[in-house]
This record gives structure tokens, C-alpha cells and sequence, in this order.
């Protein structure tokens, strides 16, 4: 307070003028916390995530600063950190509501009738490729498109070897050995109607003959691919990490519709999981270290693959502990990979 003139210090006139100016204070400074309450407010009723987060700041900043507020707000600046603390828990709501949002049309882009399972499934890189990227370039600033751009990356560095594998077998450079057959020669991939050509180089003049590249086991297209020299590094561990994640997801659903919860016996024998895990390991231990998106999209998927395919196996040999630890790692560690989206 400031020292005045005794002879002032009584006099009603001023003192009723002091008041006047006290009330007047208190009261702009209430108008100003209840607008800003009833900013947050608003923001709330309207789920409105970026203008909540907003009055959140500009209450936040205004209660900061305490020295600004008169000794007689104390109960309104308590009531105003409650609405504080109050927004921030609706906010905290609304961003994890779109976060599975964004997650759950991740899921959609993975597993979909025109996702990427799909295009992997009829070994349609480019389709799959397009996909991932549309969802990434209209998903915004979230975690799910971040995780789209990644396996992007991958998808196009394995269909870099795929284009590569494709120049090979048109220049004659592949051989395939089947054993139930002779060694054919690769005349050409076609790609577009998802043929491998094929010729028997001891018999002329060569007739070709036609077999589905989707039909072609992992095992095949990896003794392809040992024949190719890669693009670029790690292009090689993408295409058969890509062509590994189809065959496991279709193995992986086949297999668990044969489980049944009142029959112990049921997937295992001969009904049990077919493929085994050490595609998965062999390709992540060629696989080189590189901080680039497509690396660790590829590393991550990979890890997922190996966690299912242990899983299986192990619950097909009723080592159900042993399965349930692949299992929860599966989906705790990797959430949101390619083989998770598509299980049951």
C-alpha cells in the first residue's frame, strides 16, 4: 500500500472510492479466468482436440503467473487448476480415441480386401506400395502414418530387387531346381499375370511352360533371389521378407481355424503349423544395419514373423508355454505389424 496523509486516512469518500477500484479489479480479473474457463469448456463440448490443447496453454500461462492475480482470487485460481487438470484428462481421452482411430484404419490399410496383404498375397508390390502411400500422405501428423511411410520404404526397396529378379530371368541369368523335376531355365517373370516362364534346356527346340509365381514357396524364390545381385543393400532381405510375410499370414489363419479351444489335440500332427521360423531368422541375421525408415519398417515386420511362426510351432507341438511368450511378445512388441493385423 502507499503511505497517504493521515487527514486521508478516514475519509469515507476515498475509501468508497478505493473499493469501487478493488471490485472493479476483482471483477475484471474473474471475467478474464471465467473466459478462459469457458474457452476450455467449448473446446471440450466440441471434442475440438487442437482448440482444447490451445485454452489449455492460455490458462495454463495465465495461472503461471500468480504475482498478476489479487490475494482475494485464491478460490477462483484453485477452481481454474481444477478445470485445468480436468481439461487435460479430456484431452488426454480424445488424443488416445484418435489414436485407435488412426490405428484401426491402419489395420484396414494392412489387412483390407484392397490392402496390403492383398497386393502381397498376389505379389503386387507396386499395389502395395501405392496403398501405404496414400494412407501415409493423407493420415497427417500421426504415429500410423509415420508407420505407413516406413513400410513404404520397405515395399519399395523390395520391389527394387523385384525389378532386378525380373531384368535377370529376361536375360537368361536364372535357373530353378525343383526336386521333384529337372533344373528349368527362367525364361521371364511375368509379373503383370503373375507367371514364372519356364523352359527345360536339355530338350530342343525349348517349349515353354508356365507356372504361377504365387504358387512358388519361399524356399524357391530364395534360391531365385541367391542368383540376383541386389540393387541395393537390404533390397533382397525386403522381397523375401515381403513374399515370407504372405505365406505366413495365410499359413497363420489356415492353421488357427484348425485350433480348437476343446480339443488338445486339435493343430497339431500333420494339422499342425507348416512353416517354420527360420526364414524370419536367416533374413534378419543378412539383414544390414541401417537407421533408414525402410530398414527398421522391414526389421520390425521381421521380428513379427518370428514370434507367429515360433508361436505356432510350439502350439502345434503343445509346448503352449513356449507359445504363449512368442505369442504375447508377438503383440506386445509389434502391435501393429502386418502378420497382428491379420490374425482372428
Amino acid at each position: 500500500d502507499v503511505p497517504h496523509p493521515a487527514e486521508l486516512r478516514d475519509d469515507a469518500e476515498l475509501l468508497q472510492g478505493v473499493q469501487k477500484l478493488r471490485e472493479q479489479v476483482l471483477g475484471k480479473a474473474r471475467t478474464e479466468l471465467q473466459t478462459l474457463q469457458a474457452a476450455i469448456d467449448a473446446a471440450s463440448g466440441k471434442q475440438d482436440e487442437t482448440e482444447l490443447k490451445r485454452c489449455i496453454a492460455a490458462l495454463t500461462t495465465a495461472l503461471d503467473t500468480t504475482a498478476r492475480w489479487p490475494a482475494a482470487l485464491q478460490e477462483d485460481l484453485a477452481r481454474a487448476r481444477t478445470a485445468v487438470t480436468t481439461a487435460n484428462t479430456t484431452l488426454g481421452n480424445l488424443t488416445s480415441a484418435r489414436g485407435a482411430a488412426d490405428w484401426q484404419q491402419h489395420k484396414q490399410l494392412l489387412a483390407g480386401a484392397n490392402g496390403v496383404r492383398a497386393s502381397l498375397d498376389s505379389h503386387d508390390l507396386p499395389g502395395a506400395l501405392a496403398a501405404t502411400q496414400k494412407f501415409a500422405a493423407t493420415a497427417g501428423t500421426t504415429p500410423a502414418a509415420t508407420a505407413a511411410s516406413e513400410l513404404a520404404a520397405a515395399i519399395a526397396h523390395a520391389d527394387s530387387f523385384a525389378q532386378a529378379l525380373e531384368k535377370a530371368a529376361a536375360g537368361g541369368q536364372l535357373q530353378l531346381t525343383n526336386s521333384q523335376g529337372p533344373t528349368l531355365q527362367v525364361v521371364r517373370w511375368d509379373r503383370a499375370n503373375k507367371q514364372l516362364v519356364l523352359a527345360d534346356p536339355t530338350k530342343k527346340p525349348l517349349k515353354e511352360q508356365t507356372q504361377p509365381s504365387t504358387a512358388l514357396t519361399i524356399e524357391l524364390w530364395t534360391q531365385l533371389a541367391e542368383q540376383v545381385a541386389p540393387p541395393m543393400p537390404g533390397s533382397r532381405e525386403c522381397f523375401l521378407g515381403m513374399l515370407a510375410l504372405s505365406a505366413h499370414a495365410s499359413a497363420a489363419q489356415s492353421f488357427l481355424q484348425r485350433v480348437r479351444a476343446d480339443d488338445d489335440s486339435s493343430g497339431t500332427g500333420t494339422a499342425g503349423y507348416p512353416l517354420s521360423a527360420s526364414v524370419f531368422d536367416g533374413l534378419l541375421r543378412h539383414l544390414p544395419e541401417d537407421p533408414a525408415p525402410w530398414s527398421k519398417a522391414i526389421r520390425s515386420e521381421l521380428q513379427a514373423g518370428l514370434c507367429l511362426a515360433a508361436g505356432l510351432r510350439a502350439l502345434s507341438e503343445r509346448r503352449n508355454l513356449a507359445a504363449a511368450t512368442q505369442l504375447e511378445k508377438l503383440c506386445s512388441e509389434h502391435p501393429h505389424s502386418l502378420l497382428v493385423a491379420v490374425l482372428p
